[in-house]
């Protein structure tokens, strides 16, 4: 299994959470440790002058994310960022 790294920017909006929705993302990013290669894993790729990361949706009810993540090295994942989307 990946070893996880998780942002600053990231944290923040995850402690925020409510409980339904830190279960919702809890469970994405354990499918994400032991599915990250998969199609749904890297829905999107977003680049710029820094490098990429992919992202993938999260949905919690009628609240919706987006969770940004990227390898640091063949064995960590990093999650970057967790948008909420209307």
């Amino acid at each position: 299994m990946m070893k996880l790294r998780v942002s600053p920017e990231f944290l923040g909006v995850y402690e925020a959470l409510d409980n339904r929705g830190l279960c919702t993302v809890n469970t994405a990013i354990e499918r994400l440790l032991e599915e990250h290669d998969a199609a749904w894993a890297r829905e999107g790729r977003v680049e710029d002058e820094r490098g990429g990361a992919w992202s993938f949706p999260v949905r919690s009810g009628a609240i919706g994310f987006v969770v940004y993540w990227d390898y640091t090295d063949e064995e960590t994942l990093e999650l970057l960022l967790l948008l909420r989307r209307a």
